[in-house]
């Protein structure tokens, strides 16, 4: 298992409606409201490269486990990276991502939680292309992100 890396208020949710656009003239038009709020997020760093599990909700998690196993990772070799005592607002590195490598590549992320209550859930989601995109793990309405599935154990 690979050594872990954690952050603290450094990433913020910015509803798509407010977005600016990335090529001038203010804020990008969005169809619709999105007044949700993101519970859980997978993100990438653009400067290191490196890709992060965000707990953007009011509750710890006691543990969060980056997998590289389809089932939940019980052996120490089945897991990228492994935390305890995810706190509100915490960023964990889950993955590392090689622009120049990995450009070409299908990538899943698996992330499995486990809430302070004990109940497990594990999320997984795919990505191809040059970057990881933020992708929205579950929103605070309980429904999953687009192309984001999940398994309750």
């Amino acid at each position: 298992m690979k050594e872990g890396k954690r952050k603290r208020e450094v990433w913020e949710w910015i509803p798509p409606q407010n977005k600016e656009s990335k090529f001038g003239g203010g804020e990008i038009p969005y169809p619709k409201v999105e007044n949700r709020i993101p519970l859980f997020v997978i993100d990438m760093d653009h400067e290191s490269n490196e890709v992060f599990f965000i707990n953007n909700g009011k509750e710890s998690l006691k543990e969060v486990i980056s997998s590289k196993v389809g089932n939940w990772p019980v052996k120490e070799e089945d897991r990228k990276f492994s935390y305890e005592n995810v706190l509100p607002g915490e960023l964990v590195k889950i993955d590392d991502f090689d622009p120049i490598y990995d450009y070409n590549e299908l990538i899943q992320q698996d992330v499995c939680l486990e809430l302070e209550n004990g109940d497990r859930m594990k999320f997984y989601c795919t990505s191809y292309g040059s970057c990881v995109p933020q992708t929205i793990l579950l929103w605070d309405d309980q429904e999953l992100g687009k192309g984001v599935n999940r398994i309750q154990y």
